[in-house]
């Protein structure tokens, strides 16, 4: 609150219109975390160990086909919005393209999808909590927050999105009564997700009149364009995504539980810093004001210093809070992946609001791609050194951050940006 306080001090009126967007998409994502924070240990204490490992790892497997239909858009299709806000005809066309080509990625990922459950045993053993699982791709599919955020109107979404999470939540405590009801939380949360996504079309074509507006030329080069942020995203993926995927197959469902849930809570606690930087990206690529940004690096890193403290200092009491005794293997997790909340404060917005905006993009790309390969690099050397389990796992996704934000302040300062 503090922080905001200070933003709000030194406010022109275009910057009210981004903080706004702020605490619309605050509220927004807020309801998408902390709404099943308040079931999250009502489920852990139902399902146990095993099933909420299961379902965390199904999850995991369906976020690759997130990020896939995905495809960069939320930077690049972004950006167009932005910069064309004022134009029907050239939003239509975006947001055409947009959409017909994250449909044909859904359809080949559910074709996928298919492939991997009839093959590998590990998804054979119970095929419809993937299935099910996967109706989140399709919900994103449909949710154009790419759009929202081009616009910079948040807001319009929020409140629909707000109450189909109380939704979510409700059902959870309805129909979630013991361990052999597992199969409803992917169920639940793919159907919550589907409706955000229908109304949210529905506010699109209502009040901001698009309409089908097909380029094949445009598409094809929107698919190009697209490609690197997409490469991006999917080397972030490599070393998020991935962890509870190597644990799953390594170890087991049970030992995804642990770590999922200290990793549930720390992305809780950066979701912030991550909504400030979608709010601040619009803003930042149609005015570039460096000195807005390097108020806001200061405040958020040292933001972030304080709060690893914290997590640092209470991991223990905040996961026998939200798991109970069952959970204690996720402390030393919880602490090594604490780290990243002091390195994605920062690096967060040296990306796309520093890099990007200032045409810098390959610089971006290449900060997660080279942080996968290390990423790699260091989990092989400690799997051929037998000291791989779920607590290096999370040191070695800290150390992959901090690299990340060296590799950045580098050309940072390399291109005297800032």
């Amino acid at each position: 609150m503090e922080l905001m306080q200070k933003i709000a001090n030194k406010l022109t009126q275009n910057n009210k219109v981004m903080l706004g967007n702020f605490m619309a998409l605050m509220i927004l994502q807020g309801a998408n975390y902390l709404l099943p924070l308040l079931t999250l240990p009502y489920i852990l204490r139902v399902l146990g160990t095993e099933h909420y490992g299961l379902i965390t790892f199904a999850q995991a497997f369906t976020m690759y086909f997130t990020i896939l239909t995905d495809y960069g858009f939320n930077l690049s299709a972004t950006k167009e919005i932005s910069v064309h806000r004022h134009n029907i005809d050239e939003m239509s066309k975006i947001f055409t393209s947009v959409i017909a080509i994250k449909f044909v990625i859904l359809f080949i990922s559910f074709f996928i999808l298919i492939g991997m459950v009839s093959v590998v045993d590990k998804f054979h053993q119970d095929p419809l909590v993937f299935y099910f699982a996967f109706g989140v791709v399709i919900g994103n599919v449909l949710f154009p927050l790419w759009f929202f955020q081009g616009v910079e109107k948040m807001k319009y979404i929020t409140i629909l999105n707000v109450i189909s999470r109380i939704i979510y939540a409700a059902s959870i405590f309805i129909f979630v009564k013991k361990a052999s009801d597992y199969l409803y939380v992917p169920l639940i949360n793919s159907l919550a997700t589907i409706i955000i996504g229908m109304m949210s079309l529905f506010l699109v074509f209502k009040h901001y009149r698009i309409r089908c507006h097909f380029n094949w030329p445009y598409t094809v080069e929107l698919l190009k364009s697209s490609f690197f942020f997409f490469l991006s995203r999917g080397s972030l993926t490599l070393y998020t995504v991935t962890n509870s995927m190597i644990i799953g197959f390594l170890f087991s469902t049970t030992q995804v539980g642990y770590y999922s849930l200290a990793e549930k809570i720390v992305n809780i606690i950066i979701k912030p810093f991550e909504l400030l930087n979608s709010a601040i990206y619009p803003n930042m690529a149609a005015h570039k004001n460096k000195a807005l940004i390097k108020k806001v690096i200061k405040w958020t890193g040292s933001a972030g210093f304080i709060i690893f403290i914290i997590v640092l200092i209470f991991a223990k009491p905040i996961i026998l809070i939200l798991g109970g005794h069952a959970y204690l293997p996720s402390v030393n997790v919880l602490r090594f992946l604490s780290l990243m909340i002091v390195f994605i404060s920062i690096h967060t917005f040296l990306g796309t609001t520093t890099l990007v905006v200032f045409g810098y993009s390959k610089a971006f790309n290449l900060s997660t791609i080279y942080g996968a390969l290390f990423y790699i690099a260091v989990l092989g050397i400690a799997y051929a050194a037998h000291v791989l389990n779920i607590a290096t796992i999370a040191l070695f996704t800290a150390l992959v951050e901090m690299f990340i934000l060296l590799y950045r302040i580098y050309y940072i300062k390399k291109y005297k940006i800032l």
